[in-house]
């Protein structure tokens, strides 16, 4: 079944449930759908072609994940503090064709996303091996390098991490990354797929992360290893106790702040790169014993060590 299908499908089932908290912002499945068919309508003339977005974290960018799925456009995220010269080059290196969000460029075609269309509500394209997310290498070891990912993928990722984690529709994911990175995308639509409650964060900061958990009652969410390190000092301050699983990922957490988060809650630390994702999880139940280690391949997952001496 498709993104969209999934979705949609969470919408008929209970379109009162709170689908997405943004800024103490609450919008129910009922109302993101509304929006959701909206931008569709503006994006469907974009079927199979390559849209550059360049939105801040947002209800919208969080509608338009769906948009895409329900369209068959296919998105190309950047940061939007990118300057028109570096964007100018990566559209050329992605093959755009529209663009949404501030900036204007030429030869581009910018959509406007909220124009008032009459709403589209069938889905166009429902195969999920078609192109769906383009995004880029981080570059630490070469120029940024472009991703084609497909519905499919996107799926297999949050089938594995539900299988995991043990979440389902009562879960409320909390997500504090820009959404031009993958992760971001991961735990928006693995909450949208669920019918979960996602909470999505503007921008981090450790007093503001903490709070929001305590604010939304979190009870899972997908952070980056600083971003776990810097609340330790501030985590006595709040009421965290409705988180039950954190997942890490981009470096070990340094061994003596990994200790001290695990009398708060479970943290998996999960390895990979960002053709492939997570390919390697180091559990709770081996941390206390393997602090240092990279865990063992998630299911599924076949790996081969290729020189053990490196």
């Amino acid at each position: 079944m498709s993104i969209a299908k999934l979705f949609f499908h969470n919408v008929q089932k209970d379109p009162e449930k709170t689908a997405l908290i943004f800024n103490d912002n609450a919008i129910s499945y009922g109302d993101l759908s509304k929006m959701v068919c909206q931008i569709s309508a503006n994006i469907k003339s974009a079927k199979n072609a390559h849209i550059a977005v360049l939105l801040e974290n947002s209800i919208e960018f969080t509608a338009l994940l769906i948009s895409a799925a329900q369209t068959g456009a296919v998105l190309v995220p950047f940061p939007a503090t990118m300057s028109s010269s570096q964007l100018e080059h990566l559209f050329k290196k992605n093959s755009i064709n529209f663009s949404i969000g501030d900036h204007s460029f030429k030869d581009i075609k910018k959509l406007e996303i909220l124009e008032n269309k009459p709403p589209l509500t069938d889905i166009l394209d429902d195969n999920i091996d078609n192109n769906y997310i383009i995004v880029s290498t981080s570059g630490s070891t070469s120029e940024p390098k472009p991703i084609v990912l497909t519905q499919s993928i996107k799926l297999k990722r949050i089938e594995i991490a539900c299988k995991t984690y043990g979440l389902d529709s009562s879960d409320t994911i909390l997500v504090s990354t820009p959404m031009h990175h993958s992760l971001a995308q991961r735990g928006v639509l693995l909450g949208l797929t669920l019918g979960a409650t996602v909470v999505l964060m503007d921008r981090f900061s450790p007093a503001k992360y903490l709070e929001t958990i305590e604010k939304t009652k979190a009870t899972f969410s997908f952070s980056v290893s600083n971003q776990l390190e810097s609340i330790e000092d501030l985590i006595d301050q709040y009421d965290i106790s409705s988180i039950k699983k954190m997942v890490s990922s981009s470096y070990a957490i340094k061994p003596e702040v990994k200790n001290r988060l695990l009398n708060y809650f479970d943290i998996h630390e999960c390895y990979g790169t960002s053709e492939v994702g997570c390919v390697t999880e180091l559990a709770p139940k081996d941390l206390k014993n393997h602090l240092e280690s990279v865990g063992k391949p998630m299911d599924g997952v076949e790996i081969k060590i290729l020189d053990p001496n490196e």
